[in-house]
């Protein structure tokens, strides 16, 4: 029995969609990452979740449309690790 294994992204592309969305979610992930938040296996993780998704089209869509957002939209597959990392959330 052979399973389709899915097709991911290009890695590129769905690295600066995870800029872009954490961006406009006021996450900086250079921040996080150099404060110890994430590491890179953590940032490479999010990159290929992104590259997993199915809505690229219309995270560019929302990204291309809004500067802001108080979170990811609920088709993100980074939604909850972007959430986490909220200065809303973050606490020392």
């Amino acid at each position: 029995m052979t399973q389709d294994i899915p097709k991911l992204g290009d890695r590129r592309d769905h690295y600066w969609l995870l800029i872009g969305m954490a961006d406009t979610c006021g996450v900086n992930l250079l921040e996080s990452f150099e404060e110890g938040r994430i590491d890179s296996r953590d940032w490479a993780g999010m990159v290929t979740a992104c590259q997993g998704c199915g809505a690229p089209g219309s995270c560019r869509r929302l990204l291309s449309r809004v500067e802001t957002l108080p979170e990811a939209p609920e088709y993100c597959a980074n939604r909850d690790r972007l959430a986490a990392l909220s200065p809303d959330r973050v606490t020392d």
